[in-house]
């Protein structure tokens, strides 16, 4: 089974009758006296028509559409339905219409909507600003039947436009209700005309013009008087009057018996209008009446009939409520009050059809590629089982084209034990569980795919061909490898990519490259990089030619990672930068998407010793959302962030970055997230003095590991080096560098001879410091002659300048003629060294360690939060205060009871206050 190639906008997502204003056969009324204050209304940002159903409110939408294009101006329709409630599915149509009016509009858009797992709502919608922006002629845009919408992301997005600066755009909307639209401020701003049911409602003299138009004989002018005044001017009644007038000789007696009020048009129907139909289009009229919208082979196939166009044909000349909606009149609807009516009838007298007719509709919209309907009609049928394996087909197409609303919503009103038996259903829910890591949701629902896979085949009663089998099994064994990877479980990740690579034959490009790029991201975190950069370029195009470009920021994320660890830092940041320039042309700027290759490039950036630009890249983001991505996402999030902020004296944002990341490694049991955050806790505790508190933190982390454990092997990953790395700290701070110095040395060889530069660059960093902890200058000298005649590029700047004073003095001793800087590295060392600026916005060891001592150990933070406690404020409202949340809060409360030995708010409060901290 091959997966559909797709365009950014697929044709099947895209109804291109919702594009085109619904037309009758029989010439509408002029409804002249309207057009002026609707001209009016256009010129503002708003012309709203607002009255209930049948009033003509859609009519007079098409009179003005139809006036406007005669003035050649540039008009977008849209149809609005309950289908429209994906915001994904409204802006579809929309960018549809809107290029057909504007060519050059919403590439880019379109594009994002294109991005398999979905772009955010307000991205989508930031983005339809900025090009609604480039429109530089007036353009009106018509919607019609707005009250269907429901779904807030749709009204927001409607209300954005309607507030925005856009003085060219011009929305004219026909609705039941006003929905929730800003028109209070539009109305003060002069920028909204509304008609509503009391203008809409017909004149004598329009109601004449209606009954000319019916083609009756002319009524009196006493006569017209009492049908206007009976029917009140309502459009629906006085067609339904029309209608029934035909061949009525005693009009006087008719209007005796006639009642126009809301509550009697259904009786008005049956008794008038129907019956006066022969039998054969009464029975068309209800057995087509559940269809939304119709052409002649639908129609045929739900009445099981072959004169379904002769018939149509009629309807349309005998003006019963039909509308048609395109311009070769080959699909219709009926009005809705219509449409409900009939839909009653048939309930009440043929209920046993409804079921059969549902069924039938069902069938032909799956064999003619209308899923989405063809799924309604299943459960209208009261078919389940149909609605199911119907979704279950098309659930790739609507995961693919970010139609995720519909999706969540039709399998939700499935049944729960039947979702188990729906395969690819469930191996799409997976994936999007997988990528927003709600890991425990994707684990259940792989469980289920496999349990079934399993269950037919010991049964044989499966109707899966051997291809659909094996495909399946090939996308499960693929959706479990990808779900270790972003659980970063590494090694079971890579175990069963290998396995996949074995065992599968299928050939989709995107399952395939994904395979690759878990390989080399797992090797990598193995210290296995050789030959990586080649094979990471052939995966860039695999990812290509499945389309998958969402997947190659994923790659390009995961490739940077791997040339940044084998030193070409220029390289991975060419990369780092092609994945961010993918990811905002899918998702925009402020997408969690583009959120990761961003904090990737700030920790390059940073450790170039560009802290600037790795401070504006993280600011782009500062809210970003850190349940997405690779592991190495929060990694180069938290620990960059919190450098940044230890470089710049900001201790207690630092250790907020630190604990923020600690959530998150706990919340989804991250062990190498928690380790770097462990490893850079203890560098900036003994930057402070704080010997005794990285002692405890480490113990902890290590939970009893001796140090033979901490020796590298052939299975030794980053997670052990950065333990060993803490472990190393504080063995110097010690002064037990006996026991550090022969496991720093195998570490350094050991990732030397793999080529794995950034992981030789900051151990040997801790080494050099080790040697100079105790007197031995020449051991340190020899390390960095090393490490500068061996490095590539020019970027290892900060692995050194973050161990300190001691290590910044000896390279700027060693750089200053000891070594000649022929290296990049060196020169670049040599420019900032030297430059006459310090590399450390201070060095905290002395003046740190004696303002702790001062508190007790306790930091700026903790010393805020007890301030705020001692004002009388509960946890909720400090961490509103201070941008926390609730549990980073309570997290830094344990930590003031450590070390101030006390375990309770207020025995910590009077403790500050007895110590003269607060007052």
């Amino acid at each position: 089974m091959k997966s559909r190639k797709r365009l950014p906008i697929s044709l099947w997502v895209v109804q291109q009758t919702k594009l085109i204003p619904p037309s009758k056969a029989r010439a509408l009324v002029e409804r002249d006296r309207l057009m002026s204050p609707a001209m009016a209304g256009a010129r503002t940002r708003l012309l709203l028509i607002t009255a209930a159903a049948g009033y003509g409110k859609t009519s007079v939408l098409v009179q003005l559409y139809e006036t406007l294009a005669q003035q050649r101006r540039q008009l977008c329709w849209i149809s609005l339905d309950a289908a429209d409630n994906d915001h994904v599915r409204f802006l579809a149509h929309l960018v549809a219409g809107l290029r057909g009016a504007v060519p050059t509009f919403g590439a880019e858009l379109a594009l994002m909507l294109g991005s398999a797992a979905g772009a955010p709502a307000s991205v989508l919608r930031s983005r339809l600003l900025n090009e609604l922006t480039a429109i530089d002629d007036d353009l009106y845009l018509f919607l019609d039947d707005y009250h269907a919408i429901a779904d807030p992301e749709v009204r927001d997005t409607l209300a954005a436009i309607l507030l925005a600066p856009l003085p060219r755009i011009h929305l004219l909307i026909a609705t039941r209700n006003r929905n929730e639209m800003p028109v209070g401020r539009l109305l003060a701003l002069g920028q909204m005309v509304e008609i509503g049911a009391a203008e809409l409602a017909f004149s004598e003299v329009e109601a004449g013009q209606f009954i000319d138009n019916a083609g009756l004989k002319p009524l009196s002018r006493n006569q017209l008087a009492r049908l206007r005044a009976q029917t009140e001017g309502w459009v629906a009644s006085l067609q339904l009057a029309a209608i029934a007038l035909h061949g009525v000789e005693d009009v006087t007696r008719f209007l005796d018996e006639f009642s126009g009020e809301t509550r009697a048009v259904g009786e008005f129907l049956g008794e008038e209008v129907l019956r006066r139909q022969p039998e054969y289009l009464q029975q068309f009229l209800m057995e087509t009446s559940i269809l939304r919208r119709f052409n002649t082979g639908l129609v045929q196939a739900v009445t099981v009939s072959q004169d379904g166009r002769r018939i149509l044909d009629e309807v349309e000349a005998k003006n019963l409520f039909i509308f048609s909606l395109d311009g070769a009149r080959n699909w219709y609807r009926y009005h809705h009050l219509f449409a409900d009516f009939l839909q009653r009838r048939l309930r009440d007298r043929q209920p046993a059809m409804v079921e059969t007719l549902h069924r039938r509709a069902a069938e032909w919209l799956t064999h003619h590629a209308m899923p989405i309907e063809a799924i309604d009609h299943a459960f209208l049928a009261g078919d389940a089982r149909l609605a199911g394996q119907l979704l279950d087909a098309t659930c790739t197409d609507l995961f693919s084209a970010g139609q995720l609303t519909t999706l969540q919503m039709q399998a939700a009103r499935l049944p729960r034990e039947m979702l188990s038996r729906l395969p690819r259903l469930q191996l799409e829910l997976s994936w999007d569980h997988e990528l927003r890591w709600q890991f425990p949701a994707a684990t259940k629902a792989l469980a289920s795919v496999r349990e079934y896979l399993a269950s037919t085949r010991q049964r044989h009663t499966s109707n899966l061909t051997r291809d659909e089998r094996v495909f399946l099994e090939s996308k499960l064994a693929h959706r479990e490898m990808m779900l270790m990877l972003l659980k970063d479980r590494l090694s079971e990740a890579y175990d069963l990519a290998e396995r996949w690579t074995a065992e599968t034959p299928a050939e989709e490009p995107f399952m395939r490259a994904s395979v690759g790029t878990t390989m080399m991201h797992a090797d990598r975190e193995r210290y296995s990089c050789k030959g990586a950069p080649a094979v990471a370029a052939s995966l860039h195009q695999l990812f290509l030619a499945g389309g998958a470009h969402y997947g190659t920021v994923f790659h390009d994320s995961s490739s940077g990672l791997m040339l940044f660890m084998r030193g070409e830092l220029l390289a991975a940041e060419r990369v780092y930068e092609r994945a961010r320039l993918t990811a905002i042309a899918l998702q925009g700027e402020g997408s969690r998407l583009t959120a990761m290759p961003t904090a990737l490039l700030a920790e390059l950036r940073y450790e170039r010793g560009d802290l600037v630009a790795a401070r504006d890249l993280l600011a782009r983001h500062p809210h970003a959302a850190m349940d997405f991505g690779f592991t190495d996402y929060p990694i180069a999030r938290f620990v960059t962030g919190s450098r940044l902020a230890f470089a710049n004296g900001r201790h207690a944002d630092a250790e907020d970055a630190l604990a923020a990341g600690l959530q998150v490694a706990e919340a989804y049991g991250l062990q190498r997230l928690r380790a770097h955050l462990v490893n850079e806790r203890v560098r900036q505790l003994l930057a402070n003095g704080r010997c005794d508190e990285a002692a405890d933190i480490l113990d902890l982390a290590l939970d009893g590991t001796s140090s033979a454990a901490l020796m590298p092997c052939v299975a030794a990953t980053t997670t052990d080096e950065l333990r060993m790395l803490a472990w190393s700290r504080v063995c110097i701070a010690r002064d037990e560098q006996a026991q550090a110095l022969p496991v720093l040395r195998a570490w350094v060889a050991h990732t030397r001879e793999r080529c794995c530069v950034r992981a030789m660059m900051r151990i040997s960093a801790v080494l050099v410091r080790l040697h100079l902890s105790c007197g031995d200058l020449a051991g340190a000298r020899r390390v960095l002659r090393t490490v500068l005649q061996l490095t590539p590029g020019d970027g290892f700047v900060r692995s050194f300048i973050d161990e300190g004073t001691t290590v910044v003095a000896a390279l700027r001793d060693l750089l200053t003629g000891v070594v000649d800087s022929t290296s990049a590295l060196a020169r670049r060392l040599r420019d900032i060294l030297l430059a006459g600026e310090s590399p450390v916005a201070r060095d905290p060891a002395g003046q740190a360690a004696t303002a702790a001592a001062e508190t007790g150990g306790i930091n700026a933070r903790e010393l805020e939060i007890i301030t705020l406690t001692a004002q009388g404020m509960a946890t909720s409202d400090i961490s509103a205060a201070l941008g926390l949340t609730d549990s980073t809060v309570k997290w830094y409360w344990q930590r003031i009871f450590a070390k101030l030995e006390v375990n309770r708010r207020f025995a910590a409060v009077k403790l500050a206050r007895h110590r003269r901290w607060i007052v």
